[in-house]
């Protein structure tokens, strides 16, 4: 049994889409179109759990990608981090964050290796369908999450209409 999360070959393959990674009309599109439902989601979630402003409530976004929700997070003054292994994904969001003049705290890292004291909120974003070793992802989630914290995971149904329609179609 592998003891990572890491699947190769899903990394290889989103990088590859770092310069499309923003082209709301190219293959991240499903993701641009889904962004504004996902973001009043985890909003709405986040003023049920929490009573404190934005800016005291730390976010993990784990499987950030290129900061598709890590960027409207931090506009609206949440302490956000995001965390991809894909390094290319990382260094141009990185550098969006700092053309954009956003404090967002990127590493590019597995979350079993990520160092970190813990997080209100951690997200899990259409990634669970992309890694390896699923009970080690939600062991080292667990391990980022503070007490009562707040974890929301979004992925896709595991059936052939929706592989057809998002794995073949989207990704593809």
């Amino acid at each position: 049994m592998s003891f990572s999360t890491q699947n190769s070959e899903e990394i290889k393959k989103f990088s590859a889409l770092q310069q499309k990674w923003w082209d709301i009309n190219g293959p991240m599109a499903p993701l641009h179109h889904l962004n504004p439902v996902r973001i009043e989601y985890i909003l709405t979630q986040i003023k049920e759990n929490f009573t404190c402003a934005n800016d005291m409530v730390r976010i993990l976004d784990v499987g950030c990608g290129g900061g598709l929700v890590t960027e409207p997070l931090a506009r609206l003054n949440f302490d956000v981090t995001g965390i991809d292994a894909a390094r290319p994904l990382i260094d141009m969001a990185k550098k969006r964050a700092i053309a954009q003049n956003l404090p967002i705290n990127y590493h590019p890292t597995l979350i079993e290796d990520f160092q970190s004291p813990a997080y209100h909120t951690i997200l899990a974003l259409e990634i669970i369908e992309h890694i390896d070793n699923i009970p080690i992802f939600f062991k080292h989630l667990d391990r980022h999450l503070a007490p009562n914290g707040l974890l929301i995971i979004s992925t896709l149904n595991r059936t052939s209409l929706s592989y057809i329609k998002a794995i073949i179609g989207a990704e593809y």
